[in-house]
């Protein structure tokens, strides 16, 4: 662009520009100049947008394998219990040893899923 530019000022240099307010180079390098600083803001507007989803996709990556991790653990607490006792006290060690209790699933997290992504 900045060749463009140059090459287009070259030409403004060589032409006689006394008694003209603005030559139709001055006015085109004007607009393609325009155009390409709206091009570039839309490609920075983009971009910002492309590091956001990134940046959400990562979370959201982490948080499905932390949840995998903690299915596969806890997968693995259920296949090593001993059968159902038939006592209710050995019913009821059973289940606190089940209980998930106030445990934060990795899912449950502040990951945003952008399901509008416009491309």
């Amino acid at each position: 662009m900045e060749q463009f530019v140059a090459a287009g000022q070259a030409l403004l240099d060589k032409q006689d520009t006394r008694g003209r307010k603005q030559s139709p180079i001055q006015q085109q390098l004007g607009e393609v100049q325009e155009m390409w600083d709206d091009l570039k803001k839309k490609l920075d507007d983009r971009q910002g947008k492309i590091d956001d989803i990134l940046d959400e996709s990562e979370k959201f990556h982490n948080a499905l394998q932390d949840n995998s991790d903690w299915l596969i653990d806890f997968g693995n607490r259920i296949s090593s219990l001993a059968p159902i006792s038939s006592n209710p006290d050995g019913v009821r060690q059973q289940m606190d040893e089940t209980k998930v209790g106030n445990h934060s699933y990795p899912l449950q997290s502040s990951v945003k899923i952008p399901f509008n992504v416009k491309h």
